[in-house]
């Protein structure tokens, strides 16, 4: 193994991987080429970064390591430090991704390994890809997805509320104008006396997410701790996912695989939806699946093999999960886009639930599904309840 000393040149860059770059006369001592890693030895701690070579005396000279900010975050360095760099191989996972490549079962404990790299940021992209590739064409038994979710959850924040009920509603999404449904079953919900921490993501196929529609009222970005003395309060909350850090690995993939590809593994989606809820300690779950020709699912037949799955997975988790397949055929409501649907909602709660009928009687049936689920309403009058409250 060869050590060699190198002075700190810092990138103030974000590029959402850890990398570093050298001359390529240093790469030759240390022995590595492109997308190879080095280990980079500080007084404050070490980081492992991947590597990238340049030729230019400009951007990294003999003698130099360049590094971008996402490394500062892991270990303390100024410019001008003095470093050892070394060489250091692979982690194990890229091993098991090419298991998986094969068409191979993972172990929990390999999956861990996969889910564990790639959060530290020890996988390139290359390496993600062929990971999230292997899931979309070679796909996960169900003990593999349990796996899967477990550990997605288990690098981020978890919320603990104790022995407390805990609901929430998830939509699949891909239709214009359901972000705003969740601002008006929260408060139905709530006001029943149950608890409802929605989490929610930004907007990845549609023209606003949740979280996008909600931030237009209030902040969204809440950690963990927040939204758990909110939720204890009031009993609900709208927040998004990444700032309370819940299953952040999630980000990754798609910030660095799926968005760019257009690939979403259905092994991958159950895993995403799954480890967020069992990350924010959910007891019951509503799933709504909107089916249509330009919706995510657009088969009945899909929604109910979808539906199934889900709930397979939940019991697993200890998360009871229904599903409320709904018409995803056209928009949802008069208004698309996080402003106009904010106020919209604004001006259904306002009203006692006058507003469009598409948007009302899909956000009082599922807060009512709620309601039932939460034994806050016999069973067959959730809907009334929820009505009663709006």
């Amino acid at each position: 193994m060869v050590w060699i000393k190198l002075r700190v040149k810092i990138f103030n860059v974000e590029i959402g991987e850890l990398r570093s770059v050298v001359n390529v006369e240093d790469a030759e001592k240390i022995g590595v080429t492109t997308r190879d890693r080095v280990k980079i030895s500080a007084e404050g701690g070490h980081v492992v970064t991947l590597v990238s070579i340049t030729n230019s005396r400009e951007v990294s000279g003999p003698g130099e390591i360049g590094v971008f900010a996402d490394v500062l975050k892991r270990v303390s360095l100024e410019d001008g430090d003095e470093v050892d760099v070394t060489y250091v191989p692979p982690p194990p996972s890229v091993s098991l991704i090419k298991k998986k490549m094969a068409g191979g079962r993972l172990t929990s404990e390999e999956v861990e390994a996969i889910i564990r790299d790639a959060y530290e940021g020890f996988l390139s992209d290359v390496e993600l890809t062929a990971f999230i590739l292997a899931l979309e064409y070679r796909g996960m038994d169900v003990d593999e997805v349990e796996s899967l979710t477990k550990a997605m959850a288990s690098v981020g924040n978890r919320l603990d509320f104790g022995d407390s009920l805990v609901v929430d509603k998830h939509g699949i999404g891909g239709v214009p104008g359901t972000s705003k449904d969740s601002l008006i079953i929260v408060p139905i919900v709530a006001s029943a006396g149950l608890l409802i921490p929605k989490t929610s993501s930004r907007a990845i196929m549609s023209p606003a997410g949740t979280a996008d529609t909600m931030e237009v009222l209030a902040p969204v970005d809440l950690t963990a701790e927040e939204i758990v003395e909110i939720t204890k309060r009031v009993g609900g909350v709208i927040a998004w996912t990444a700032s309370a850090n819940l299953s952040p690995v999630d980000s990754v993939f798609i910030e660095r695989v799926e968005y760019p590809l257009s690939v979403d593994p259905e092994s991958l989606i159950y895993a995403s939806i799954m480890s967020k809820k069992y990350a924010a300690g959910i007891r019951r779950l509503l799933l709504d699946i909107p089916v249509g020709p330009e919706a995510k699912v657009e088969s009945m037949r899909d929604a109910r093999r979808i539906g199934r799955n889900m709930a397979d997975l939940g019991e697993r988790l200890g998360i009871h999960t229904e599903v409320a397949i709904s018409y995803g055929g056209q928009p949802v409501g008069r208004c698309v886009g996080p402003a106009l649907e904010a106020r919209e909602a604004l001006e259904i709660l306002a009203s006692g639930g006058k507003g469009s009928r598409s948007i009302v009687e899909k956000a009082v049936a599922l807060a009512g599904i709620l309601l039932e689920m939460g034994g806050v309403a016999p069973i067959g009058y959730g809907e009334k309840a929820a009505r009663s409250i709006l």
